[in-house]
């Protein structure tokens, strides 16, 4: 599965190589014919995909290395880095090809347009749109990122060189000197937009965002449904790239459980998790009381805090005799009266100990409490 992805990547970005530098150079060659400054900003472009498209080659065949010593979790992030740089060429060209454009408007020249030019033009779009659609059938095969960006930036090129064949049309018929200007400069303003989504949508998973919140409420849910599975908290993901994830969590069974019986619970809810949604998951059992009145003392102290703040989150509760014990999930966004809560637990049982730690967790309290 893993060598398809990486044959249809490789595949995708060296007939997008070729093709750009086919397109880019019949451009050129039209522009300095034409003298036009908005084909021969769309040549430059072409060509920056053709660099964009050698990048992405590089990028996937880097990330497609397996783990060594120095990456124990391989080089798949490599596909976001090469999608960054990617991203960054293109800002860099096409804020001198912006700036090109404003200087035309001081002192515009002259162009020549004839028909075969703009049926050559009008042909290009074609391709380009042809080419957009290769990629995007290439991306839902591999989902390597580099080919969806490589895929709506030939949907936006087949925008930028419309907009240049309309400036040519309307030039050819009224010789208005400043629409090939004003057209190369929307041009620019499109590709500097096309590139600035690129770097947000890989700036987060390189800043470790969390999986795709789907995905883990499945998994969440399928743990759930295991008789045996009393509670879920303190859940850690990592994502290192395309298929290449990382999940840690902490669940709750019956304290008065073998350790045998443990083991052999969670190794196969790891397994089935594992198999299911090709992730890989670690899990921690932590003892749970089940006596009654352990539970009532809990909801009653669980009802406290959440009528505090409703996103607080209550686990690793622990009751013996006179002393009560737990930890507590607050939000990072709001500000928490910590003392507030022992003194309202403390109110509540007045002859107890109480021993609250406080923390943060890795998702949202909210969505702790959902997944309860």
């Amino acid at each position: 599965m893993e060598d398809k992805r990486y044959k249809s990547g490789i595949i995708a970005t060296i007939i997008g190589i070729l093709s750009n530098f086919i397109l880019a150079t019949t451009k050129l060659i039209i522009g300095i014919f034409s003298l036009s400054i908005s084909i021969i900003a769309d040549a430059i472009n072409n060509y920056s995909d053709m660099a964009s498209s050698l990048i992405s080659l590089i990028g996937i065949k880097i990330s497609a290395k397996p783990a060594d010593e120095d990456h124990p979790f391989g080089h798949r992030r490599m596909e976001y880095i090469s999608a960054l740089i990617l991203a960054t060429i293109i800002i860099a060209i096409d804020m001198e090809l912006i700036f090109n454009s404003i200087k035309g408007f001081i002192d515009p020249k002259d162009i020549k347009i004839s028909t075969i030019i703009i049926i050559i033009i009008s042909l290009t779009i074609f391709i380009k749109l042809m080419m957009g659609i290769f990629y995007l059938k290439f991306y839902k095969k591999s989902k390597y990122l580099v080919l969806k960006a490589s895929a709506i930036d030939s949907f936006n090129d087949c925008i930028t060189t419309s907009i240049v064949l309309i400036s040519m049309i309307i030039y050819h018929y009224t010789s208005f000197k400043y629409t090939d200007y004003i057209c190369s400069t929307i041009v620019g303003l499109i590709i500097l937009l096309s590139a600035i989504n690129i770097i947000r949508e890989v700036v987060n998973p390189l800043l470790s965002e969390g999986i795709n919140k789907e995905l883990f409420d499945n998994i969440v849910m399928d743990i759930k449904n295991n008789p045996n599975i009393l509670g879920i908290h303190d859940p850690i993901c990592h994502v290192y790239g395309h298929d290449m994830i990382f999940i840690a969590m902490h669940v709750e069974l019956d304290k008065n459980m073998s350790l045998i019986d443990a083991h052999n619970i969670i190794d196969k809810i790891e397994y089935d998790i594992t198999n299911k949604y090709n992730v890989n998951i670690l899990i921690h059992p932590d003892p749970a009381d089940t006596n009654p009145i352990v539970l009532e003392i809990k909801n009653r102290i669980n009802d406290i805090i959440k009528s505090i703040n409703p996103e607080l989150f209550l686990h690793d509760f622990y009751y013996d005799d006179n002393i009560i014990s737990f930890e507590c999930i607050k939000p990072r966004d709001k500000d928490i009266d910590e003392e507030l809560i022992r003194t309202s637990i403390s109110n509540e049982f007045p002859n107890h100990i109480i021993n609250i730690k406080f923390e943060y967790g890795y998702i949202s309290s909210k969505e702790l409490n959902d997944i309860r």
